[in-house]
């Protein structure tokens, strides 16, 4: 007779799967548009400095412009993915069952089985956690509506993956 495990379900809405995406890409996106804005403007004062200021004010411009362009695009590759995916579109309901050696996903087209040590990384902000199977493949667990034990499971699993130790054992009421 298997355990009885921890309960939560989430409906992935757009604007849930774009809070995901931003909460996991977006310090990535900032760095990097950064770093070549950064490299724009100084070619930019290079450009004005040597008397060409043509080509420094067309610099200028892109380093504006490039984070611009950067947060419309993955904007873009976001909505176009999110109805990509293959959940149901009339039924975007995602149900979770955590068990000792790994959580089950629900949706109204598929059931997976994941073992906690399949996991990549567990990252959690102010509303959710997100258990992330790959660089580019997660799962959404909102907090409000988790119960007490499934939060400190979810923390003790956060803390496991950092450790590299199982967690269900960890986990304050087991």
């Amino acid at each position: 007779m298997e355990e009885q495990g921890y309960q939560t379900s989430i409906e992935m809405t757009y604007e849930e799967y774009q809070t995901m995406c931003w909460a996991l890409k977006r310090r990535k996106a900032i760095i990097i548009s950064g770093i070549v804005s950064m490299l724009l403007l100084a070619a930019g004062g290079i450009s004005l400095q040597s008397g060409d200021t043509a080509e420094g004010i067309i610099h200028f411009a892109m380093a504006l412009a490039y984070p611009c362009l950067v947060f419309g695009f993955y904007r873009y590759s976001m909505k176009k993915s999110y109805r990509s995916q293959k959940i149901a579109a009339d039924n975007r309901r995602v149900d979770y069952e955590f068990y000792p050696d790994r959580m089950v996903v629900h949706t109204a087209v598929s059931r997976s089985e994941i073992r906690y040590d399949q996991l990549y990384r567990v990252k959690e902000t102010k509303t959710n956690f997100y258990l992330m199977i790959g660089v580019n493949q997660s799962m959404a667990v909102k907090k409000e509506f988790c119960s007490d034990e499934l939060l400190a499971f979810l923390k003790s699993l956060k803390e496991g993956k950092k450790a590299g130790i199982p967690t269900w054992e960890h986990s304050p009421s087991r």
